[in-house]
C-alpha cells in the first residue's frame, strides 16, 4: 500500500496535462517494470479518480482524500480494497446520491459544485448532473465488428468470459480496462464510442461525388464515409502527419480504400490555395478542435485543467476552420459542422455565427448525448446554403 501511495503521489507531481493522461502513465509504468498489472490497474483508478474527483474535497489527508475519491468514482470493488482503508466502502454499485451520503456519514463533506465549471452554459438536451454522473461514474468501451466478424467476436469474449451488451447497430458495449488486442483480431473490428457512430444518420442520402472530411484525427468518421459512400472521392485532412500515419494505417488494417490524405492548417491556408484544385466538395465535415466536454468522462483530466477562458481562443479556431473549409463547397453541397463538446459556446453560438457569415441555414442540429450509454456527447449541426 505504501508503495503504491508513493507512486500517486509522484504521479500527481509530475503530470502537467501536456499528455493525455492515458499515455503519461503507460511511459510512467514502463520506467517501473516492477509494477505488476494488478498494481497498474489500482494506480490507474487512484490517478483517474483523483482528476475525476479530487476537488469535491477540502481539508482530508492525503489518504483519506484517495479513499474518498476512489469510492466517489464506484472504484469500491474488492480490487481496491487494500486502498480503501481510510473510508469504508459504500455498498457496490451504489447510485452516487448514495455514495454521496455514505461520505457524509463519515463526516466526509462532499463539494459536487466543484468538480466542473458552473460558469459554461450547456447546449440543450443536456443536464449537469447526467454530466456530473458521467465524469463520476464507470465508463465503457463501444466496439464496432467488421461485417461478418460478429459471430467470432462473440465468441472469443464469451470464452474469456468477459461480460458484454450488445447494441442497436450491432455494437458491442464492454468495460472498459480490457486488453482487447489478446483477445480478438484486431482486423475484425474497431474500437469507436456510440456516440461517434450516430453521426451516419446525419449523412446524406444522396451519395456525393467528392467529400472533404476535415479535422479527420484517427479516422473514425472517415471510415463510416467511406463505408457510406463506397463510390466517392474521399479527401481526408489534418494538421497532424502523425495522425494521418494512423489513419492510412487504420484503412489498411480494415481493407479500405486509402483516401487522398493531405497536411493542411485551414486557420493558416493563404487565400490563393486551393487544395481541391478547382473542385468543390458535396460534402464537407467539419469536426473541429473544441474543448472536449462531451468526453471528459473518458478524459476527466481535461476537466482538471480546464479554463474557461479558453472557450474565446476555440471559438475562433472553430469558426476559422469551417468558413475557410466552406470556400470550397458545391452550392447545392452539405456542411456539417461536429464537436465533441457540450458548451453552447461552441456549438450553437458557432452556428449561428457560422450561417451569418457565411450564408448557411440549419437543416438539423442537435446533441448525441451518449451520458446515459456510459458514452460521450457529440453536437452535430447540417448545414445547407441559402
Amino acid at each position: 500500500m505504501n508503495a503504491l501511495f508513493q507512486h500517486r503521489t509522484k504521479i500527481l507531481a509530475e503530470y502537467d496535462g501536456s499528455l493525455p493522461l492515458a499515455i503519461f502513465l503507460k511511459q510512467y509504468f514502463r520506467q517501473f517494470p516492477v509494477l505488476g498489472s494488478r498494481d497498474r490497474r489500482i494506480l490507474s483508478a487512484m490517478t483517474y479518480s483523483h482528476y475525476r474527483a479530487g476537488k469535491a474535497f477540502k481539508g482530508l489527508e492525503d489518504e483519506q482524500q484517495m479513499s474518498a475519491e476512489l469510492l466517489l468514482c464506484e472504484q469500491d470493488g474488492t480490487e481496491y480494497q487494500r486502498v480503501l482503508k481510510a473510508v469504508h466502502p459504500a455498498p457496490e454499485g451504489a447510485a452516487l446520491n448514495t455514495r454521496v451520503e455514505h461520505l457524509n456519514a463519515l463526516g466526509i463533506s462532499t463539494h459536487l459544485n466543484e468538480i466542473l465549471p458552473d460558469s459554461v452554459q450547456l447546449s440543450p438536451g443536456v443536464e449537469s448532473n447526467q454530466w456530473l454522473e458521467r465524469i463520476l461514474g464507470r465508463t465503457s468501451v463501444f466496439i464496432k465488428p467488421e461485417k461478418g466478424a460478429e459471430k467470432d467476436i462473440r465468441k472469443r469474449l464469451e470464452k474469456s468470459n468477459i461480460a458484454f451488451e450488445m447494441g442497436e447497430q450491432g455494437e458491442f458495449k464492454l468495460r472498459q480496462g480490457i486488453q482487447l488486442e489478446s483477445i480478438l483480431e484486431p482486423k475484425s473490428y474497431r474500437v469507436q464510442d456510440w456516440a461517434s457512430q450516430q453521426i451516419a444518420q446525419f449523412l446524406p442520402t444522396e451519395a456525393p461525388a467528392l467529400i472533404w472530411d476535415v479535422c479527420a484525427g484517427a479516422g473514425g468518421k472517415s471510415l463510416i464515409l467511406s463505408e457510406q459512400y463506397p463510390k466517392a472521392h474521399l479527401l481526408v485532412s489534418d494538421v497532424r502527419p502523425s495522425i494521418l500515419k494512423n489513419l492510412e494505417e487504420r484503412f489498411k488494417l480494415h481493407r479500405r480504400n486509402l483516401p487522398q490524405m493531405m497536411e493542411i492548417d485551414l486557420t493558416q491556408l493563404p487565400a490563393d490555395i486551393d487544395p481541391l484544385e478547382g473542385k468543390k466538395a458535396n460534402l464537407i465535415v467539419c469536426d473541429v478542435p473544441c474543448s472536449g466536454s462531451g468526453t471528459w468522462g473518458r478524459t476527466p483530466e481535461q476537466a482538471w485543467f480546464f479554463n474557461p477562458e479558453s472557450l474565446k481562443d476555440f471559438q475562433e479556431k472553430q469558426q476559422k476552420i469551417t468558413l475557410r473549409a466552406a470556400d470550397f463547397l458545391a452550392d447545392d453541397g452539405t456542411l456539417i459542422y461536429i464537436t465533441c463538446s457540450i458548451f453552447s459556446a461552441e456549438n450553437e453560438d458557432n452556428t449561428k455565427k457560422i450561417c451569418e457569415v457565411g450564408g448557411f441555414k440549419v437543416m438539423q442540429q442537435t446533441t448525441i448525448n451518449g451520458f446515459e450509454n456510459q458514452a460521450d456527447c457529440l453536437f452535430v449541426s447540417v448545414l445547407k446554403r441559402i
